[in-house]
């Protein structure tokens, strides 16, 4: 992503010069694919499994979307209402949103709009028919081609243009347009793919085994396909391979949105058109030029890297671990086939520092920030000065902190531990006015990848908070739900968001007027704007800044025949009830009528407590259980899921189907 400090990763994981071939254990999976030029066969072998590649997906629409224009039918610079002319937000600049802006992450757009996107054995096609209806009640976070930061909503509006434009459903260019001129059978979405051919298994809660999700944002993430067929597609982007687009339109496709050569800010999101990255330091100090994208889709993760000029191109695909181990892997085996071509790559040597006395004033600088802390969450560091130290008071929604930093010249910090020394990311942190709005923090640091190595990273991580005055009577309203724990009512039966579907909010009391939203996986910084509204207000120039949803709390909604509150993230797709007013399950309920996407809640405590049901259900239906502390202990889509279930004492269980459908207790 960046020529500075991109991905560079310390690893020893192979010794052989090309691999291909499939690895299985009982409760994990992993494919890797190394094409290096040679002839080989266009189709996967027998017993090859197939995995969602997760975000490399971006690649696949973007170049759908290329090869269109190669024919003359897209223009990448004129606005996509051209394309969808019913395209609209509740934001008039959404008017000024090109092609081009969805493929490099400019749009402005707020993020994923993921309303039932993740479905357990389930193609309904709710995301891709209702996408245009979602977003046309968002704004925008920033204006159209401001800065770059990744968002999943532009990838599968470019699967619209795909299909307006082309005449085909997607999935089926993506079969018998792409697929055919690849000369690849195994290639598709979850509508062709995953019924056809053996999946890779799915683990996951102390290795109990799952049913596949469906990824339905399929221009963003829904392309299914094996390693040799991902490293194929790898190949197309080859130097002088035509197969999908002319050589001008993969160079386009290698174009950063802020590409501005030796003066490009190392700091922004340096996104190409569907890459991730093109280019990356120890391979061009090699004088080897790559680009590459990872992708993570729950349980699938993915990176493809290619190597056009050596014609190599590395898939690394896996159900369980994380993406980070794919990229890991997927740049260990490009090493070893550049190093048999007499090429070695070398990781860049680290930077020494040496402490200085402060040499300007940096009180300005004093205040409170909101600082990406990775993950999705925002936490709060308050930043003072005291002789050549930076002292940071960190707040987070969970659990608080705090850091020291010392100067090391040039307005730079450097993090120390509790005995003066740097600390093992060697993170180090600079402020800046980034064009003459706000006053952020900047940050270079080694990421860790438990096990494999370290990873440079440079991104602007902060920004400085403005005073929010609003009245008493606004935060007594806000003050009146604090705490509670609200779940996850909207979504269809098969969603993936009944995992982990609790959320609550926490008043920043320190700092009138924001207040924390989320869970422990992901939470994020709001802006309270009215007794009932928090808006999200991070404009940081980058990646932390992606992903963000305002929030509305509702008062006497009716769902399932009761009144709840609900805390509505307006433009994520997921609505939450309040399980303060849920009824308890009794052991004389022995029926629950079911509503489309309105989820059946229940407490879990009395009579029922640790006691053990089974229950008769409709085909698409689902029950969810939950202990005390909001843990899934049980779902359906476990295998073998339809048993016993324990009912664990002061838990939750819920029950979600289609309307007229009902569940039996046993």
């Amino acid at each position: 992503m960046r020529l500075r400090y991109f991905k560079h990763i310390i690893i020893a994981l192979v010794t052989v010069s090309v691999l291909s071939a499939i690895g299985l254990t009982d409760r994990y999976s992993y494919a890797a694919e190394v094409n290096d030029g040679k002839e080989s066969e266009q189709t996967a072998k027998d017993g090859e499994r197939v995995y969602c590649v997760g975000s490399v997906s971006k690649v696949y629409v973007t170049a759908a979307v290329m090869m269109l224009a190669d024919e003359g039918k897209v223009d990448l610079d004129l606005p996509v209402t051209e394309y969808i002319p019913e395209f609209t937000m509740a934001d008039e600049r959404y008017k000024d949103i090109t092609v081009r802006m969805l493929m490099n992450h400019t749009s402005g757009l707020m993020g994923s709009s993921f309303k039932d996107t993740f479905l357990y054995d389930d193609n309904d096609p709710y995301h891709h028919d209702n996408l245009l209806s979602l977003l046309s009640k968002q704004r925008l976070k920033a204006d159209p081609g401001e800065f770059a930061c990744y968002c999943n909503d532009g990838f599968d509006l470019l699967e619209l243009i795909v299909e307006r434009v082309s005449g085909m459903s997607y999935t089926d260019y993506v079969t018998d347009v792409m697929g055919r001129k690849m000369g690849v059978s195994h290639t598709g979405t979850a509508l062709n793919m995953i019924d056809k051919y053996e999946t890779a298994p799915v683990f996951r809660k102390g290795n109990i085994e799952y049913g596949m999700i469906h990824t339905k944002a399929v221009g963003a993430g829904g392309i299914y396909a094996t390693a040799k067929d991902t490293a194929l597609f790898g190949t197309t982007f080859y130097t002088g391979n035509n197969t999908l687009l002319s050589e001008d339109l993969k160079d386009e496709m290698k174009t950063r949105w802020n590409d501005a050569g030796k003066d490009t800010d190392i700091y922004t999101a340096d996104s190409a058109l569907g890459w991730d990255y093109v280019e990356e330091l120890k391979y061009k100090e090699a004088n080897v030029n790559v680009m590459g994208k990872g992708g993570d889709a729950l349980d699938n993760h993915a990176m493809l890297i290619v190597a056009p000029d050596e014609k190599i191109s590395v898939a690394v695909l896996s159900s369980g671990g994380s993406s980070s181990y794919n990229v890991a892997m997927a740049e260990a085996l490009l090493d070893v086939v550049l190093k048999d071509r007499g090429i070695d790559v070398k990781e860049p040597a680290a930077s020494e520092v040496t402490f200085k006395e402060i040499d300007e004033d940096f009180t300005k600088y004093e205040g409170s920030y909101a600082v990406s802390k990775g993950a999705g969450a925002i936490d709060i560091w308050n930043i003072s000065f005291d002789d050549n130290i930076m002292n940071v008071k960190v707040t987070g929604m969970y659990k608080s902190d705090t850091y020291t930093y010392k100067y090391i010249g040039d307005g730079e910090f450097a993090k120390i531990d509790d005995y003066g020394n740097l600390t093992m990311d060697c993170q180090t942190v600079s402020f800046e006015e980034y064009k003459d709005k706000k006053t952020y923090l900047k940050c270079d640091e080694l990421q860790m990848i438990t096990g494999l190595g370290k990873e440079d990273v440079s991104m602007y991580m902060g920004q400085k908070l403005d005073e929010n005055s609003i009245s008493d009577d606004v935060i007594k309203n806000w003050e009146a739900n604090e705490g509670k724990k609200y779940a996850v009512y909207d979504n269809s039966y098969s969603s993936g968001f009944y995992e982990t579907p609790f959320f609550s909010y926490k008043l920043v009391h320190e700092i009138p007027g924001y207040i924390f939203v989320g869970n422990e996986q992901t939470y994020t910084l709001e802006k309270i704007v009215s007794k009932d509204e928090a808006h999200s207000f991070i404009t940081i120039p980058g990646d932390a800044s992606r992903d963000q949803y305002d929030f509305r709390l509702k008062k006497d909604v009716k769902i399932n025949n009761n009144s709840y509150n609900v805390l509505d993230t307006m433009n994520k797709g997921l609505a939450c009830l309040d399980l303060d007013k849920i009824p308890v399950l009794t052991s004389e309920l022995k029926e629950i009528d079911l509503v489309s996407k309105e989820a059946a809640w229940y407490r879990l405590c009395g009579d029922v407590s640790n006691t053990t049901i089974r229950v008769d259900r409709p085909l698409e239906s689902s029950v969810f259980v939950y202990n005390k502390y909001g843990e899934m202990v049980y779902s359906t889509f476990m295998k073998g899921g339809n048993g016993d279930i324990i009912l664990p004492k002061d838990g939750y269980i819920v029950f979600l189907g289609k309307t007229g459908d009902s569940i039996n207790i046993k």
